[in-house]
């Protein structure tokens, strides 16, 4: 026997009134249903102390759930301007005593009033404590107040379920009709009560499109529910238009009575009449999606915020593309990848939520690129562009620097951060491979285009993708490989490393030499000594710049120390040796970082905040090994990181005054400010 079942067997309503209210609740919702039931419980047994508060809350709740359940018989605009709490309690209970044909001057409806207008005597009053005074006890007074909302509930409730029984009875006889006419639409609008209940009630069983022009006729399809703002709360709610759910389950029947019904459809901000049209748009054939799918644009591109038609929207865009109308597919495309806004520099500002976004994309790509070229490459490009120009960095306007050594550590990184920009890059790296495997362009091309954009992210991704598509032909590996710009720019290393390590062997005698030259021209001395004097922050010693310079050969030697030839195999090994050179962590870090190391890359630190930052700082200890990571490696990422986001750490800086800081952090910290004022980059 279940607890219910216990409960039934061991509870009996006292009286014919609480069975059927309790009845009747059960047609508004199981919960209020239940809460009555308890709120009987209490009224008899009588043995908790607070009983009082416990019913009065109860009784609240039931109150709340049927003005929420009866609100469908009121016309909304008859309370949008009221503003007070409680003068817009009176006016639902008002609304709904018309709409279920109450007078005002019934006594049930008087006392339904009352409690909207009573402060000292409401049930929140009453369901509230009275400061720490004892619970107020179940007197006459409170029995008079249970007694009176019983009446209240009794009337009004047997009311409604009149009127349920009955609306229903007639829409079902009206469902009956194979060939609806201008007389039934009308029947319908003149003798049922045309509100959310009834019509959804009508709408949600129609399974015919001989509805549609006889509905469309009487007025049904030209008032869609405008959003409904709680200027109060703060909130805003989207209505369920049954009309336009029924418009989209018939689109497939007959998409072009349809169609002309939804282009008549007026402007409105309610994104689930939105999802509907959307929805009518994808079971259509193309050549009507089109005409929907440009009416509905004109909402896309004046919202900053799309949500609730994710899936719908990715599904229309690849019907628009497979089906013949490209141009409409990529400007929904654009406009829906566009960044919107940034207000820091981690997570551009989307029409779409972050993972909304990538769903979208994830969905649209392998069919948008079939048909598209790089058309839609373009449009993913000027995404990242947008993306990276809005981020906060503060570069030159023409500048090629964009940090992605920091956000974006390897192109091919199969768990990059979930940040927008990181999300285009895996984008633009599928779409290209997509493009290259299927044959619909050709990688010179491809990588033409991509060193023509302004940001080194877009080179690392042309390194990227001559390495991964690229075998036998050396010619475009030669082209980057032998470019003593991707050689020295930190920001290519990763990928560089990686192109170099696959095909320096199939180089050229010569063209080998040129690489292995520009290995033996070493550092600069005093670029060195500046550097390493930055991180440890005094003149580090000859032994030092020595062990620097010779880890930064190993380096750049080790990814293709396999291919070498035989000179430079003993001279590589010998080096290893010296160093005490542990390869498989080289091999591990692909040779993007030289000289003191961190125990948390750069990408690690700036996920986190400035105060879990600091934690860190004070926490963490070095053990005694040469190849273990030291504070002058962290030091470095900090002032790195620090120069980026200036801004933010200059809000916190006196954070680092804590006792206990290394003070290698602090210099770190300094200098990170000093080359962001050297930069040219303005802060408090």
């Amino acid at each position: 026997m279940t607890l219910e079942q216990q409960e039934q067997d061991i509870f009996h309503f006292i009286n014919e009134r609480q069975e059927r209210i309790y009845q009747h609740l059960l047609l508004v919702g199981d919960g209020p249903a239940y809460f009555y039931k308890d709120a009987c419980l209490l009224m008899i047994s009588q043995q908790i102390t607070s009983t009082t508060h416990l019913v009065s809350h109860l009784l609240r709740e039931i109150e709340s759930a049927l003005r929420a359940v009866l609100e469908t018989y009121i016309d909304r605009s008859e309370r949008l301007g009221v503003k007070k709490s409680n003068q817009k309690h009176k006016m639902i209970i008002l609304g709904i005593l018309k709409g279920l044909e109450i007078s005002d001057t019934e006594p049930v409806a008087k006392a339904w009033l009352s409690l909207a207008d009573s402060k000292e005597y409401g049930l929140a009053s009453r369901a509230h404590r009275d400061a720490l005074a004892r619970p107020r006890p179940v007197n006459q007074e409170f029995r008079k107040l249970w007694d009176q909302m019983e009446e209240i509930l009794d009337f009004v409730l047997e009311k409604y379920r009149s009127r349920y029984l009955e609306t229903h009875k007639q829409i079902d006889d009206m469902l009956t009709r194979e060939i609806p006419t201008s007389a039934d639409s009308a029947a319908l609008r003149n003798t049922i009560p045309n509100n959310q209940v009834t019509l959804g009630y009508f709408f949600e069983r129609l399974s015919s499109p001989a509805w549609l022009t006889p509905l469309n006729e009487a007025g049904y399809f030209r008032y869609p529910p405008e959003p409904e703002r709680n200027l109060d709360e703060g909130t805003v709610g989207f209505p369920y238009w049954p009309a336009s759910e029924y418009l989209s389950r018939m689109a497939a029947l007959d998409p072009e009575v349809v169609l002309n019904i939804i282009v008549e459809i007026p402007r409105t901000d309610n994104v689930r009449v939105h999802n509907d049209m959307f929805n009518a748009a994808i079971s259509m054939p193309a050549k009507h999606a089109v005409i929907i799918a440009n009416k509905e644009l004109e909402w896309i591109r004046a919202n900053d915020s799309i949500f609730l038609v994710n899936d719908s929207l990715s599904q229309l865009v690849v019907q628009l593309a497979v089906g013949g109308h490209l141009e409409m597919a990529l400007n929904y495309s654009k406009e829906l990848l566009a960044i919107v806004q940034t207000n820091n520099a981690d997570q551009p500002k989307t029409k779409l939520g972050t993972w909304e976004y990538e769903r979208f994309l994830n969905a649209i790509i392998p069919d948008l690129l079939s048909v598209s070229d790089l058309k839609f490459v373009e449009i993913l490009c000027g995404a990242l562009e947008s993306a990276i120009k809005l981020s906060g960095f503060n570069q030159p306007l023409d500048s090629p620097e964009d940090y992605s050594y920091i956000w974006q550590r390897k192109i091919d990184n199969e768990k990059p951060p979930h940040r927008i920009r990181n999300i285009l890059v895996s984008a633009i790296k599928e779409s290209i491979d997509q493009l290259i495997m299927l044959n619909i362009m050709p990688i010179d091309e491809i990588v033409t285009f991509l060193d023509s954009k302004q940001y080194n992210i877009f080179r690392r991704l042309s390194l990227y993708t001559v390495y991964k598509h690229t075998d036998k032909n050396t010619k475009l590996a030669d082209r980057y490989l032998t470019n003593k710009i991707y050689f020295d720019t930190t920001a290519y290393r990763a990928e560089y490393n990686q192109l170099a390590a696959k095909f320096f062997g199939q180089l050229s005698p010569d063209q080998q030499g040129k690489i292995l030259a520009w290995i033996d021209e070493g550092l600069s001395v005093d670029k060195v000594i500046t550097t390493l004097a930055s991180g440890i922050g005094n003149t580090p010693s000859s032994e030092q710049v020595k062990r620097y310079i010779d880890n930064w050969m190993i380096q750049r030697l080790s990814p293709f120390h396999h291919a070498l030839p035989s000179e430079w195999i003993n001279r590589y090994e010998m080096l290893v040796e010296i160093n005490c050179y542990n390869k498989e962590v080289e091999e591990e870090e692909d040779g993007v970082w030289i000289g003191p190391t961190s125990p948390k890359e750069l990408v690690e630190l700036d996920t986190m905040t400035i105060e879990n930052l600091i934690d860190f700082l004070l926490t963490w200890k070095p053990v005694k090994d040469w190849r273990s990571p030291t504070p002058e490696g962290l030091g470095m990422h900090l002032s790195t990181l620090i120069e980026e986001k200036y801004e933010q750490f200059a809000e916190k800086a006196n954070l680092f005054k804590k006792t206990g800081i290394n003070p290698t952090y602090v210099r770190s910290v300094l200098l990170g400010f000093r080359k962001a004022v050297d930069a040219g980059k303005v802060f408090k």
